[in-house]
């Protein structure tokens, strides 16, 4: 998949033996034109900063997974999928592309904790599609606070207010 480069994905510069910096640095600087040129050009002038692959790559991945208003609408969007006038063919594929989404804000992961904090997200995120017409102006200002809010502190939020 990756042909061979994926190292320069995960491994810092500082990492690389000095005897094989300057291809490495080589090989990463033509990988990061390739990764600058299949960005969103909305994006990009925030990413283009990264000099390395393995900064532009953990940068990326820190600022798509935790994306949460995208992540709403892509749970919302799988919550809602219908075939109705689509093909079963287009309908499948739609499947498969909101999976592949899903996927890339939820990315598997391999400790509990981080499994724990994924799971409450992805129920916030249920909680916020499925409440009262009434507390959308509550959902959207969750949704757009600088810092996701735990599972808890959603439905603390929205008792609080239910109570009033």
């Amino acid at each position: 998949m990756g042909q061979g480069y994926e190292d320069h994905l995960v491994t810092p510069e500082d990492a690389i033996p000095d005897v094989d910096k300057v291809q490495w640095k080589k090989i990463d600087a033509q990988l990061c034109s390739v990764l600058w040129q299949s960005v969103d050009p909305k994006t990009l002038h925030h990413l283009r900063a990264y000099k390395t692959c393995f900064k532009f790559w953990t940068q990326a991945k820190g600022l798509y997974t935790n994306d949460i208003q995208r992540f709403y609408k892509v749970v919302s969007d799988i919550v809602h999928v219908r075939q109705q006038n689509m093909d079963l063919s287009t309908y499948i594929g739609r499947i498969a592309s909101l999976k592949e989404e899903f996927l890339t804000l939820m990315p598997f992961t391999n400790g509990a904790e981080a499994q724990q904090i994924q799971t409450d997200k992805f129920f916030m995120v249920l909680t916020l599609i499925g409440i009262h017409p009434d507390l959308e102006s509550v959902r959207d200002q969750i949704l757009a606070s600088p810092s996701i809010p735990s599972l808890d502190d959603v439905f603390a939020r929205l008792l609080r207010l239910s109570s009033t």
